[in-house]
């Protein structure tokens, strides 16, 4: 018994650890104001390639994932716990996802180990 609560005890620290953003703080100010009003307390892993931005709203528990033009702010497609329930009508939702440019530069931008 002792071990089964010591062990929920654990899981549940697990879940409230605060995973920071991949986006440096001080790179935060770097983004469009548009793309800062998405963002909200579950966005924690936030990366920049480019004029692209990858907002992941904690897609592990079927968040979105949106994907951002930094140039414009605008969104340009929504991925993750949204393409559950994909609405075929929004042509923004599930259509490309991974989003293909994104990947595009995060191959280019590769550095070699």
């Amino acid at each position: 018994m002792n071990k089964r609560v010591i062990l929920i005890g654990i899981l549940v620290s697990l879940i409230n650890i605060n995973i920071p953003a991949f986006a440096e703080k001080s790179a935060l100010h770097e983004l469009h104001p548009n793309i800062l009003s998405k963002k909200n307390p579950s966005c924690k892993h936030i990366e920049i390639c480019g004029e692209l931005v990858k907002m992941d709203c904690n897609s592990a528990l079927d968040g979105p994932i949106y994907y951002f033009n930094n140039t414009n702010g605008k969104i340009l497609m929504i991925c993750g716990g949204t393409c559950m329930t994909p609405n075929s009508s929004d042509p923004l939702a599930c259509k490309e996802c991974p989003l293909q440019v994104w990947q595009q530069c995060k191959t280019s931008n590769k550095t070699p180990q």
